[in-house]
């Protein structure tokens, strides 16, 4: 079972569709931060991007995601929630 908590989000507005960043605890003992919030395009609702690390090369590597739908929607709920307190 995924467990979110403690999430936080700060609204910005760097660039066309991006609401801002989120953080959050998973099961009370993991911290994800950095998580980008933009607007989806073409209907309501909102779509996660999580942090990537470039190499001195310029290769991108996913410093950490969802593994699977359930968890990608159990995050993206608890920070649309967080959003809505807004």
């Amino acid at each position: 079972m995924i467990e979110v908590s403690g999430v936080k989000f700060n609204s910005k507005t760097l660039e066309k569709g991006l609401v801002g960043f989120a953080s959050c605890v998973i099961n009370e003992g993991l911290y994800l931060g950095n998580i980008a919030v933009f607007s989806k395009l073409n209907e309501p609702g909102y779509r996660l991007v999580f942090p990537i690390r470039k190499s001195t090369k310029g290769m991108q590597f996913k410093i950490c995601f969802p593994i699977n739908d359930l968890a990608y929607q159990r995050l993206l709920d608890a920070i649309t929630k967080e959003i809505n307190k807004i």
